[in-house]
């Protein structure tokens, strides 16, 4: 019986450790995580635009022409962190600030300037 019973000690023991380990380790590497999101450089971009359409839940597109005359198109998804202003004067061109980051669960942040909210044109499809 005082075998049995110290066996059953020794296992849990060995099973108490093994789960202390597991938990120190997943929060060493949950720590690092952050520290490489920290160190994370963001890339920042602004942008001109002519046209916003809603299409979604915090999903937007920026339509666009650039200087050398091409389309472009910024599109923001409902994941993304998306804050709009009603600030541009107008007869002055719209214009949005995008900040890419890296590995975080909002991957971009979307600060959109526009003349009113009459300027949103909403996607029916």
């Amino acid at each position: 019986m005082n075998a049995l019973f110290a066996s059953v000690v020794i296992i849990a023991g060995i099973l108490t450790i093994g789960l202390f380990l597991y938990l120190f380790l997943g929060l060493l590497k949950a720590y690092r995580s952050f520290q490489e999101i920290k160190a994370t450089p963001v890339t920042t971009i602004t942008v001109k635009f002519q046209r916003l359409i809603k299409y979604g839940y915090q999903a937007y597109s920026l339509l666009g022409v650039d200087d050398k005359n091409n389309l472009v198109e910024y599109c923001s998804s409902g994941r993304d962190n998306t804050r709009m202003y009603t600030d541009v004067p107008a007869g002055q061109p719209m214009w949005a600030q995008i900040s890419e980051k890296k590995r975080t669960s909002f991957p971009r942040d979307y600060e959109i300037h526009i003349h009113s909210l009459d300027d949103i044109e909403l996607d029916h499809h």
